[in-house]
């Protein structure tokens, strides 16, 4: 198993860390409005959990997407190997395994 901690650039680093972000973010409030509203009978309320949680989906994608494109620039066969990674935002570095 291969291992390496690699450097970020500056705006690669606050991107996915915004984008980290923002999933966290849309994450914790679908979690709790799932919680409030799992068993409620309104339509209103449903479709609005649906909302949320498709844009939680939608911030997942867009991270793994930023998260992605910057490992497979760092790792040659990137698309072919399972990586592990943790993003280290304070450092701007990456450390993978794989």
């Amino acid at each position: 198993m291969a291992e390496s901690t690699f450097r970020l650039a500056e705006e690669e680093s606050l991107t996915i860390e915004r984008l980290s972000y923002i999933y966290e973010s849309n994450k914790a409030v679908a979690a709790i409005l799932a919680r409030e509203l799992a068993n409620a009978e309104n339509p209103d309320a449903k479709e609005m959990l649906r909302e949320v949680c498709n844009s939680c989906r939608a911030s997942f994608l867009k991270m793994r997407v930023a998260q992605d494109a910057v490992l497979s620039a760092l790792i040659e066969g990137f698309y072919s190997k399972r990586v592990e990674f943790a993003f280290d935002f304070k450092a701007q570095e990456v450390h993978c395994k794989w």
